[in-house]
């Protein structure tokens, strides 16, 4: 009877101790030992909108958070909070490093109409995106969930060949179940050959990726200038920032609509430097290909357009 009491004992002690992050490398907060938070995450963006440190604090059990924090060479940067307190709930955060104010109004030219306003600390400035409707958290949360995020594993503890730096991309998260702590991170997984943690991390970025669909658009028509073959999904280089756009356009309609006295039978190897009215949206930071391409231009109109030696500024 004893030594029946005693095995209950045990398979309840080990039963109680098992957590989500159980089989992975955590941290328990309530050691009493330093734990340092992820220093990827914004620490000065995350104090202004009220969330913290997400090692601080007391958590009751069942209680969960997640936060992503995802960068590469074009910004915004997107910050993403989910928390599970009986009910699911997340927030997002647009953000960008401040430099000077040549890019903080080009910024906030990009960002029209997609913020009710723009906010900033000592290094950075960002918005609370607006939503065309509210997002479905919980579905996000069990998408996550489906994709280990977990128990994925951290990009220093596996084998990866070496990247193509010209599509950057990375993704850090950090995880926290009542007071256990995990942190991992992961650099162009989508570049990684055949490893299973760099699938589930393309993943989950692409499931993030997902919520963004519920943004407004911003209102950012303006006047754009590059070089280009014209070919609907062909690359356009925006000369003043040296940034590779995706052209999603035909330069041979916009010509036809304006009245141009132009026909481009031999597109294969022309470029043109033209002047379009238009918009352009962000490519998300898992969705740049080997292009390297960060925005996508949608051009309404032509207003000028020059033929020019090579698929380069030099000598623009």
């Amino acid at each position: 009877m004893k030594r029946s009491l005693l095995l209950i004992a045990l398979v309840f002690t080990a039963c109680s101790s098992t957590h989500k992050l159980s089989e992975t490398s955590y941290q328990d907060l309530s050691s009493g030992s330093v734990v340092q938070g992820n220093p990827a995450f914004p620490s000065e963006v995350e104090e202004a909108v009220g969330w913290g440190d997400i090692t601080e604090g007391k958590f009751k059990k069942g209680q969960e958070e997640m936060r992503f924090n995802l960068s590469s060479d074009s910004e915004p940067y997107h910050l993403f909070r989910i928390t599970n307190r009986k009910k699911v709930g997340g927030e997002v955060i647009l953000y960008w490093e401040k430099e000077d104010i040549v890019k903080s109004e080009r910024m906030k030219d990009f960002m029209n109409g997609r913020c009710e306003e723009i906010l900033e600390t000592q290094s950075y400035e960002y918005c609370v995106p607006l939503y065309v409707e509210e997002p479905n958290w919980q579905l996000l949360y069990n998408s996550l969930e489906s994709s280990n995020v977990w128990t994925v594993s951290d990009q220093h503890a596996i084998t990866t060949d070496s990247l193509d730096q010209n599509s950057y991309w990375k993704i850090d998260v950090e995880l926290r179940v009542k007071n256990f702590y995990r942190s991992y991170e992961h650099i162009s997984p989508d570049q990684y050959q055949d490893v299973e943690a760099g699938k589930l991390a393309t993943n989950i970025a692409g499931r993030l990726n997902t919520m963004t669909y519920n943004f407004l658009t911003a209102e950012n028509f303006d006047t754009y200038s590059g070089i280009t073959n014209g070919k609907p999904g062909s690359d356009f280089i925006e000369c003043n920032k040296n940034e590779v756009w995706r052209f999603n356009g035909s330069l041979q309609k916009l010509i036809e609509r304006s009245g141009y006295p132009v026909a481009l039978e031999e597109q294969e190897n022309m470029y043109f430097y033209i002047t379009v009215q238009g918009t352009i949206r962000e490519i998300w930071h898992s969705n740049r290909g080997k292009s390297g391409a960060v925005k996508n231009l949608y051009p309404s109109e032509i207003n000028n357009i020059s033929v020019v030696s090579s698929g380069t500024c030099s000598e623009i």
